[in-house]
């Protein structure tokens, strides 16, 4: 009867310290056009897991159909980083 009681007990002790930790999680997220946008983008770089057992990536599997589209990805990715970094000295110039 003790040893149910001790189990009740850590059990109602890890729900309760659990509980608040997913309410924080529910809290913080990204919109639904943040997580298309993502999709999207993945399935355009390859970055979606085969169906199959093995993990793999379909830019792994198929890598020639996935260049030009992680070239792109990179090139505006370093664009951005360039406009931001443009925009970021001007702002300090005017200062």
């Amino acid at each position: 009867m003790q040893r149910t009681q001790a189990a009740l007990i850590a059990l109602i002790l890890s729900v309760a310290t659990a509980v608040p930790a997913l309410a924080e999680e529910a809290n913080v997220g990204k919109t639904r056009e943040q997580v298309r946008a993502e999709l999207l983008e993945a399935i355009r770089t390859g970055d979606i897991l085969v169906t199959d057992d093995s993990g793999r990536k379909l830019k792994d599997i198929y890598p020639s159909n996935y260049q030009a589209a992680t070239a792109t990805a990179k090139s505006a990715g370093q664009d951005k980083a360039v406009t931001a970094a443009a925009g970021a000295s001007k702002a300090q110039a005017s200062h």
